[in-house]
């Protein structure tokens, strides 16, 4: 397989010798059509004369051939003869036959020449003088072959010059290209294999052009590629998480019903440990039921857009809590979106400002197009934060069971992206906030 700069050499000078090539046939064809232009236009102005076609002698045919030499151009490379009724009379070359050509035969025959093809083996003219008398001029062409050696070895002297600096530039020009191909190449490859390097090329062309694309789509790869790994990690997280929350009742369940099976207990132990059983069966259920619900916010769903009155639906989602807490609400705000998906996300961040609160208080706060609910807790860290609405997480690390599922803040901003809104906390001081953004 030839390389792209071999190609690109011997193109650049197969088109070179193309054009110089077709410059010198040119050239060469139009030298030799106004040589003959030249010709026949200086034998009409001499021979198509009233004093031509007045004279009637041979001598006086010559000395007036002579007399108009100069512009006749007459030398060793034009040649006459004079000829009678066909007959030659006088000629200025020895020895030789003459051809019978269309020009000459027509001249005998008192008619005009014409004007030879570039093609004819021979360039000449023939007229017509009194007394049957016929001058018949032939160029030899020798001055013609002359010019058109010296300009067809002009050529050739000007095609090897242009050849060498033909092949110089394009060798230079195929080698930065083929170079820029080659780095493009490389950063393919190494795409290919995984490792998503930045292309540099020293150009400002197409091919910079090129390099910029492909680096542009070696950074979307990435960032694919690390979503992918980001989404996987997240995906065996959530089996390990749903495993680990499901493990417990379980294992629970499991214990107190063999305990039941196996031991003869009281009544009373009965029903205690039957409490256990039915509790941590409402916590499973608890569980499966919020994974439902997280999974359906995720699917692709219609929302039915409605004017919401913020101050009475959190005063109506408020009022099962207001015997544990005291909620300051202040503000009003009419939203226009989904209710059964803003209810959700309302009751989700309530109930956990009523389980985290360190106070009695609770304050929230409506202005235009946001929703603030603050509660007095324990600070929670910024690196925490990052993962406060992730599934299944809890601010205590050894995962202590605290009647939460770790699925609530999860599904409130599942819900927040449904209907478009963003939803972000921050913490400081023992305040922790917890906004809405419409």
């Amino acid at each position: 397989m030839k390389k792209i700069s071999t190609k690109i050499n011997l193109s650049i000078l197969a088109i070179t010798l193309s054009v110089l090539a077709f410059l010198g046939i040119t050239l060469i064809i139009t030298q030799t059509l106004d040589y003959y232009s030249d010709f026949e236009s200086s034998c009409r102005l001499v021979f198509e004369t009233e004093e031509f076609e007045a004279l009637s002698k041979e001598a006086d045919i010559v000395d007036y051939i002579k007399a108009k030499d100069s512009i006749l151009q007459r030398d060793s490379k034009k040649e006459y003869c004079i000829l009678k009724d066909g007959t030659v009379t006088v000629s200025s070359r020895e020895g030789g036959v003459l051809k019978q050509t269309p020009n000459l035969q027509a001249g005998i025959a008192g008619q005009k020449s014409k004007l030879p093809s570039i093609f004819a083996g021979v360039l000449d003219y023939a007229s017509t003088a009194k007394n049957g008398l016929c001058v018949y001029i032939v160029d030899t062409r020798a001055e013609l072959f002359e010019k058109i050696f010296s300009l067809s070895f002009l050529f050739l002297q000007a095609l090897i010059i242009a050849i060498a600096l033909t092949a110089i530039l394009s060798f230079f020009t195929a080698k930065r290209l083929s170079a820029s191909i080659t780095t493009l190449k490389k950063g393919a490859e190494s795409i290919k294999e995984g490792r998503f390097e930045k292309i540099t090329v020293n150009s400002n062309d197409e091919i910079s052009e090129l390099c910029d694309i492909f680096n542009e789509m070696s950074e979307q790869i990435q960032k694919d590629y690390d979503e992918f790994e980001r989404v996987e990690q997240s995906r065996k997280e959530f089996v390990a998480n749903v495993s680990h929350e499901l493990k417990t009742p379980l294992t629970v369940i499991k214990s107190y019903a063999q305990t039941l099976s196996d031991m003869d207990v009281d009544r009373d132990t009965q029903k205690r440990f039957l409490e256990v059983i039915d509790s941590e069966a409402d916590e499973m259920t608890e569980i499966v039921s919020r994974l439902l619900e997280l999974s359906r916010l995720e699917a692709p769903i219609e929302l039915l857009k409605s004017e919401i009155k913020l101050y009475p639906l959190i005063k109506e989602l408020t009022e099962p809590y207001s015997t544990q807490k005291n909620f300051n609400i202040s503000g009003d705000f009419s939203a226009i979106t989904d209710l059964k998906r803003l209810k959700t996300i309302l009751s989700n961040l309530i109930t956990n400002a009523v389980k985290y609160s360190k106070s009695d208080d609770i304050e929230i706060k409506i202005s235009e197009k946001k929703v603030v609910i603050s509660n007095l807790s324990d600070t929670i860290e910024k690196d925490e934060l990052e993962h406060i609405f992730e599934r299944f997480y809890r601010l205590d690390k050894a995962r202590g069971r605290d009647g939460s599922t770790g699925l609530g803040l999860a599904i409130a901003k599942a819900a927040a992206d449904v209907i478009g809104a963003s939803l972000y906390a921050k913490s400081d001081a023992g305040v922790t906030e917890f906004t809405l953004e419409f």
